[in-house]
């Protein structure tokens, strides 16, 4: 019975996304193959961006760890 749930949710899911998705090509004027490709580009986009994000916030982190760091030895030192 769980699969035969799983198997109509993931149908309606499915619809509800070429649905979606062919609204969009309607509004642009594109093909179908476009809309999904561009769809794709953007997602690798923001994928990538995120990323980037994600690596400067450790460089940020890691900076101020040093920073912490040089400060607490400069307090004993004196």
């Amino acid at each position: 019975m769980a699969t035969r749930r799983n198997t109509r949710i993931n149908t309606i899911f499915s619809e509800n996304i070429f649905d979606w998705i062919e609204k969009e090509t309607d509004e642009r004027g594109q093909s179908l193959a476009q809309t999904v490709r561009d769809k794709v580009s953007a997602a690798k986009r923001e994928e990538e961006i995120f990323e980037r994000i994600n690596h400067l916030e450790k460089i940020i982190k890691k900076s101020h760890s040093l920073i912490i760091d040089q400060l607490v030895a400069n307090d004993d030192v004196e």
